[in-house]
């Protein structure tokens, strides 16, 4: 969708729809970490054959959530004033940029409370279907934009409606598919809202809001930095890597996701005495089959974005192929997090994160305020941190 979107937008308007997404992904964290705490809260009531304990646990995480997405509904709305004023959006651009903001503030709600049923489909195991429903939910999004821009007009208002309508496809579907592997226990009920419930989910969930905040900052402060420094038009430029990274990131936690119920059931049945290997198998898979992804950039990026995104980015080849190694490197990582988040200590893997979003914050202010550094800078820093911290 980039390619298309760039030429029918234009940079700065597309820098513009960048700068959005990548401040109002910072209220998604509010969801607290809840995202992963679920998965393994669904796949341990799983594996215990406990309905009670779905029940508890669903209706107790959309009280939460419920209360929680309404308000990162209303911090979007919030910010709309002072994202015009910040980024200096253009007059002419105001309006549709003011739309977008609305449409991803009710995204924002759907997406909080869409966080319950992919639990329990991750908790039960069902990644096929669930990555079924996303695959769906992408294909709208695409023909939603192709399907405003081409008969109405490019705005990035309608990049907004289109995905907030995908989401609510997903929404429907994810509750569905919910309800039909382990029943109306999916559902809200107040009998099952208990404080017992709401403490444990609460005590594990923030060392995993700890990690959601510090990976959030490694890959979206930059963008931030550089629209604020640099530009819009340069936030474009680093919209490839970006989004190759996030993209190799998001598929290669695939790999290791479904690690969560499995470890989960070797707690719970074995003690655990298969968490070792898996660990550092499924590392080593993940991290091969990620410089696999990475090597064409490495070896081919300038041919590459010319044939994707044309010529004028075709020169920051580089910056997409440092990126994207950082992120086949951060598999390692991933593996023993995904591991752990189902049967054993998260700590240390949270620790480090913290550690590494701390440092790229810092250093990524200081080298584009005060050292010069342009996009292959940034590149180069924010994936050598991820190097260091996954062979550390």
């Amino acid at each position: 969708m980039m390619p298309y979107v760039i030429s029918r937008l234009g940079a700065e308007q597309y820098g513009v729809y960048q700068l959005a997404g990548s401040s109002v992904v910072f209220f998604m964290l509010l969801q607290l970490g809840m995202g992963p705490t679920l998965v393994r809260y669904f796949a341990k009531a799983v594996a215990r054959g406990s309905r009670e304990e779905i029940a508890r646990t669903s209706s107790t995480a959309q009280a939460l959530l419920g209360g929680l997405g309404l308000l990162a509904a209303f911090l979007c709305l919030a910010l709309i004033p002072f994202f015009i004023r910040f980024f200096n959006v253009p007059p002419e651009a105001a309006r549709a940029t003011v739309f977008l903001l609305m449409c991803k503030a009710a995204s924002l709600f759907l997406n909080l409370t869409l966080i319950i049923p992919k639990g329990i489909a991750y908790g039960t195991n069902h990644y096929d279907l669930a990555n079924l429903i996303d695959i769906a939910a992408s294909v709208l999004r695409l023909a939603g934009v192709a399907a405003f821009f081409e008969c109405i007009h490019p705005s990035v208002g309608f990049i907004g409606l289109a995905y907030l309508l995908a989401d609510v496809f997903a929404y429907c579907a994810y509750y569905t598919l919910a309800i039909n592997k382990v029943g109306t226990v999916a559902l809200p009920a107040i009998r099952h809202i208990t404080q017992s419930t709401m403490r444990s989910i609460f005590g594990f969930s923030m060392f995993n809001l700890a990690n959601t905040v510090s990976q959030t900052i490694v890959y979206q402060a930059p963008v931030l930095m550089i629209g604020r420094i640099l530009g819009q038009g340069m936030v474009t430029s680093f919209a490839p890597a970006l989004l190759v990274s996030s993209a190799m990131t998001g598929f290669l936690g695939q790999t290791a996701r479904p690690l969560v119920p499995f470890a989960s059931r070797d707690r719970e049945r074995n003690g655990g005495q298969s968490l070792g290997p898996w660990a550092t198998n499924v590392g080593r898979f993940s991290a091969f089959l990620g410089f696999g992804m990475a090597l064409p950039f490495l070896a081919f990026g300038r041919e590459i974005l010319g044939a994707w995104l044309g010529p004028d980015l075709a020169e920051y080849w580089a910056v997409v192929a440092v990126m994207s190694t950082g992120a086949a490197v951060s598999q390692v990582q991933a593996a023993n997090y995904y591991l752990a988040l189902g049967g054993g200590h998260i700590r240390p893997t949270v620790y480090s994160q913290i550690v590494m979003a701390a440092v790229v914050l810092l250093g990524t202010f200081m080298g584009i305020r005060y050292w010069g550094w342009g996009l292959l800078g940034v590149a180069l820093f924010t994936g050598g941190c991820m190097f260091l911290r996954n062979t550390g």
